[in-house]
């Protein structure tokens, strides 16, 4: 396995700044740079084939190879995959090989992750902190209930309860004054140069069918359709499984690739995502970009809040994107053959924008109740 580092990462791991003249196949070759906060090592690394991001905890960099080893076969276990292939890519990858950087391309992309996630840990161990702070004066124990749990680091994956309806929706943060808050820009893809866009702060510790919950909301879908959150770079998605589609394993991105939006947090999947698609109707497969943004504390409680947007949202079951931009069509022609099979739309403001205020009034119903993390 060939991990081509920063100069910076192989002068700490002490090794020879020299290029390997024969690398293993891309699969097996990786890209690494790294950064500290508060004692606290974290390398990043990018796969040279499918580009997919990991990071490293470490107390020190003389335990890497070791640790390295154990958190790429966690991931796999995580994403799905089977020991028997973990083995093997193992035992294929050969051992540990360092050396520099080679791909300026790589690198690029390699930086702009080290950035964000460098932003998301700070952020993060800020509000570990801040958690432990509170606790300590409330003289409370650190989990804000009665097991003996400890609040989760970087390297356990919380889990949330199931949902058993749409409201109360459930987040992992504790009720404190503050909240770790995450920016999302939304933009429904449409034809013709239409515009139907929204921006939310949530808290970064909701899971998915929460978020789904806000989505519909500000956007003013009815629920009345299946929806999937996908991470095409990722190759996976996110979905509820009392559908049909999630009641079984799916080869659309590969195995394990599906998770249950009930037990999955943003932020286990938005730390090394600039954006996602979210579906919504898989007749008519209205998509949104949802592009990530900041991570920012927000006085309060954890709530979600639209900052903005504009055009008012297409009519449900009329065809999707195609289907919203010919009945736009058909409906300024009084004489096409097809009005009057489309006139139950007529009265439909398509032009008209969205009220804001009356977004988040709906927004703040939702009640986001504290919940034990899960093991």
């Amino acid at each position: 396995m060939y991990i081509q580092c920063t100069k910076k990462l192989l002068a700490k791991l002490k090794r020879p700044y020299e290029e390997l003249s024969n690398p293993p196949k891309p699969q097996y070759c990786w890209h690494a740079n790294y950064f500290e906060h508060q004692g606290i090592v974290f390398v990043v690394m990018m796969n040279d084939h499918s580009e997919e991001e990991y990071f490293v905890q470490l107390d020190s960099f003389q335990n890497f190879e070791e640790a390295w080893i154990q958190n790429l076969q966690k991931d796999m276990e995580h994403y799905g995959v089977s020991p028997e292939d973990i083995a093997q890519y193992i035992k294929d990858a050969g051992p540990l090989v360092f050396g520099p950087t080679g791909d300026r391309s790589q690198v690029a992309k390699l930086n702009g992750f080290t950035r964000r996630f460098k932003e998301f840990a700070i952020s993060t161990l800020g509000f570990l902190h801040e958690m432990d702070e509170t606790a300590l004066q409330e003289g409370r124990p650190l989990n804000f209930g009665e097991s003996e749990k400890e609040y989760p680091t970087f390297d356990d994956r919380p889990k949330l309860a199931k949902k058993t309806k749409k409201k109360p929706t459930k987040t992992s943060t504790p009720n404190l004054t503050r909240t770790l808050m995450i920016a999302l820009d939304v933009k429904l893809k449409l034809l013709g140069g239409r515009k139907v866009t929204r921006s939310f702060l949530v808290p970064i510790f909701m899971n998915f069918a929460s978020l789904h919950n806000v989505l519909q909301v500000g956007l003013e879908w009815s629920d009345t359709h299946l929806h999937e959150f996908v991470f095409y770079t990722q190759r996976c998605s996110v979905g509820t499984m009392d559908d049909g589609l999630y009641s079984k394993k799916s080869d659309l991105f590969g195995p394990g690739s599906l998770y249950d939006e009930d037990t999955t947090t943003l932020s286990e999947l938005l730390v090394n995502t600039r954006r996602f698609s979210y579906f919504y109707d898989f007749g008519d497969a209205w998509e949104h970009i949802i592009t990530v943004g900041g991570i920012e504390y927000v006085d309060g409680p954890p709530h979600a809040i639209c900052t903005g947007g504009q055009g008012m949202t297409p009519p449900e079951d009329c065809g999707g994107a195609y289907g919203y931009a010919q009945v736009r069509k058909i409906l300024k022609d009084p004489t096409h053959e097809e009005y009057e099979e489309h006139s139950m739309w007529a009265e439909y403001d398509f032009d008209g924008g969205f009220d804001l205020e009356s977004v988040n009034e709906d927004l703040s119903e939702i009640v986001f109740t504290p919940q034990l993390i899960e093991e």
